[in-house]
């Protein structure tokens, strides 16, 4: 009863000492709410917002508490994005995708990886990362359904269908720009959703026309048109922070119906569309780089269509050079230039063609737009002749493969993304930590766990040494019996040789004796010339050195005598070649002589061939390996075993969870042996082990 009295006592006390800091915390947590909301109001300036956004992360570290932290964190690094300072976004966001990660905050992880897919797709122009954190940030949106998370879905969907659609990959661009409006049919109507609507379907007629399905293209931009048509005339996108005009996108949307005829090859369809674009005067105030690209595309329609002279579709070519000169457009620069370089070729004048080639060409390298760079090159092939001719010839066969294979390669890396971002993404728990004061009835709890837990440890532990015992009695008889079996087969080599050196000696070396001894007592009986005798003595000497040599040979069949120590390097060559010819790859089996002399234990030899067991066994399955290299050698003290291969490598700074090498480390330190593996990523890997050999 005393003991229960004590107890109500505490439990009293930590109630109130609770209640107070519930109090306090609750303080805080509003004071950094009003600081984070004040972050994000669009009326005051950038730099007040960041002194905000800052006090909020100050007051929020004080509770110590990472979900607090990381969301006031958040509202500093959305400060930096909207004001487009993207190093001190990018910088932060880092750091924030730690904590998001550690605590497996999965909204915020979300909204980190959309972030960094957005920076490095428009401001690094790195597609690969970009996709990267799409694919991460699609993966934990699995079972996101609120409204709100269709939204943000299909703006991601809208991201990973762009990227999809700039490496060609047209299958996949169409079904994620599907999946997105999908999504939107599921969330609420409003401008920014409306937008992004807009654009899947612009995207979606993109992707049609350039798989020349010219009816679904227009089926799409005809939606696309629609959808606009809802927007108001100026509108915001909360998705990026910018304001946008409903008619600028009304003209974008046409100028992808003139391409899409113009692909087509119906030329005056598209020339129509220019030709109304043109004669409405609002483009020209609105945004005059598309008044530009819409009066260079017109002329180039009109070129197509030879509906007006040459001098009036090259005035009109170089009024929209002018104002891209102006503006410092490079693409249309370089675009309008290799119009008008087409228009001169076409009335077979090459010189005024190369003038504007030779501007193209360098702009288009230097912005690395690979269209219009193959389009400079192919005009410069016809505009010059001879050798430059070739030259350029050349280097747009050149330039189109390799763009093949960086679009292949892209691809092929997506699909690996995807697949790692499978395995490495599961699908996430939410976990909950109590943080209550623990009371002395808990302690003690604890306590006889703990103690409970070693006790079992321990015993555990005896089992798994006697276990490790018996394994290593084992795989030293299974060594034994390999080398028994690899006795028997030397033992039958050697019984072979002495059966092949005992017929050439009594059989073969018999007969050629007999008859050499003939041959000499039919010499003594014979008569003739001088010469013919000699000759004849001649013959009869070189019987007698075919006696000798193959007397000689049957001496060293029968003195190969059985090794009684059978030869390490045998077992493991015996292995190689079996492995080899499984799995179709050269070897090559390097045995340092000073092993053999060397007193070294068989338990070595067994973990050496284990290790190489497991090593080979992971070159067969990952690397994809055409060459193999074994070495054993004597370092100091040590038998090294390495293990070399012209695989594709991997990253050796990824953990690894693969059985084989966890076997391998823990037969090292069994041994007291280091092991180090060296890899690069499609160059091959470099697996060693080193073993101290006892005295």
């Amino acid at each position: 009863m005393q003991y229960l009295k004590y107890v109500s006592i505490l439990f009293a006390f930590i109630t109130c000492y609770s209640t107070a800091q519930n109090l306090s915390f609750n303080q805080t947590l509003d004071s950094i709410q009003k600081l984070r909301k004040l972050s994000q109001d669009n009326n005051i300036n950038y730099k007040q917002q960041l002194v905000y956004a800052k006090n909020a992360v100050k007051l929020s570290k004080q509770t110590g508490q990472d979900t607090i932290i990381l969301k006031s964190s958040l509202k500093e690094m959305l400060v930096h994005f909207f004001e487009g300072k993207f190093e001190d976004y990018y910088n932060l966001s880092n750091k924030n995708k730690r904590i998001a990660e550690k605590i497996n905050h999965v909204s915020s992880q979300q909204l980190i990886y959309d972030f960094l897919g957005f920076y490095f797709y428009s401001i690094k122009s790195k597609i690969d990362s970009s996709y990267y954190y799409y694919i991460k940030a699609d993966k934990l949106s699995l079972h996101s359904k609120s409204k709100q998370d269709y939204d943000s879905h299909a703006i991601r969907y809208l991201a990973i269908a762009t990227i999809e659609f700039d490496t060609k990959n047209y299958t996949n661009a169409e079904n994620y720009a599907i999946k997105g409006v999908k999504a939107l049919e599921l969330s609420d109507i409003n401008e920014t959703n409306l937008d992004t609507l807009w654009s899947l379907y612009n995207l979606l007629g993109l992707i049609s026309k350039d798989k020349k399905d010219f009816l679904g293209s227009h089926k799409y931009f005809q939606k696309a048109l629609l959808v606009n048509k809802r927007l108001p005339q100026i509108f915001f996108d909360n998705s990026n922070g910018e304001t946008y005009d409903r008619y600028l996108n009304t003209v974008h949307t046409k100028i992808n119906i003139a391409e899409s005829y113009i692909k087509n090859k119906k030329y005056s369809k598209a020339n129509e569309i220019y030709g109304k674009l043109l004669n409405d005067k609002i483009v020209i105030n609105k945004d005059l780089a598309t008044y530009a690209a819409i009066l260079t595309n017109h002329a180039f329609s009109q070129f197509l269509i030879k509906e007006l002279s040459h001098d009036s579709i090259k005035s009109k070519h170089k009024r929209a050079l002018a104002i891209s000169k102006k503006l410092n457009l490079n693409y249309e620069i370089t675009s309008i230039n290799n119009n008008i370089a087409e228009l001169f070729l076409s009335i077979n004048k090459k010189d005024s063609a190369l003038v504007y080639l030779k501007h193209a060409y360098p702009i288009a390298k230097k912005i690395n737009r690979t269209t219009e760079m193959l389009r400079s090159l192919d005009l410069l092939s016809k505009a010059t002749s001879g050798e430059e001719s070739n030259q350029y010839l050349q280097e747009y066969i050149k330039l189109s493969d390799s763009m093949i294979d960086v679009e292949r390669n892209m691809r092929n890396k997506f699909a690996r993304i995807q697949f790692e971002t499978d395995e490495i993404i599961a699908q996430n728990k939410k976990i909950t930590k109590d943080k209550k004061q623990i009371s002395f009835l808990a302690f003690l709890f604890l306590i006889i766990a703990l103690l409970t837990y070693i006790i079992y440890s321990q015993r555990l532990k005896n089992k798994e040494l006697k276990f490790e015992q018996e394994q290593q009695r084992a795989n030293e008889d299974v060594y034994s019996l390999m080398l028994s079996q690899q006795s028997k087969i030397e033992t039958s080599k050697n019984d072979e040789r002495k059966r092949i050196s005992e017929e050439l000696h009594d059989g073969i070396l018999g007969k050629l004796f007999g008859t050499r001894i003939g041959l000499g007592v039919l010499a003594t009986k014979l008569s003739g010339d001088t010469n013919s005798m000699e000759k004849f003595q001649d013959h009869i000497k070189n019987i007698q050195a075919v006696e000798f040599e193959v007397r000689e040979i049957s001496h060293e069949l029968n003195n190969n005598k059985l090794n009684k120590k059978t030869d390490f390097k045998a077992l493991i060559d015996h292995y190689l070649s079996t492995q080899a010819d499984l799995h179709l790859f050269e070897y090559t089996l390097t045995v340092d002589k000073e092993i053999a002399s060397r007193d070294i234990s068989d338990r070595i030899k067994v973990e050496l061939y284990r290790i190489l067991q497991e090593s080979l066994f992971n070159i067969i399955k990952h690397a994809q390996a055409e060459a193999v290299i074994v070495s054993f050698f004597i370092d100091q003290n040590h038998i090294v075993l390495s293990i070399q291969d012209d695989g594709i490598g991997f990253n050796t700074e990824k953990k690894s969870n693969g059985i084989g090498l966890n076997n391998i480390n823990s037969r090292m330190s069994k041994l007291d042996g280091e092991l180090t593996i060296n890899s690069i990523e499609n160059k091959g890997t470099t697996v060693k082990v080193k073993i101290p050999i006892p005295d």
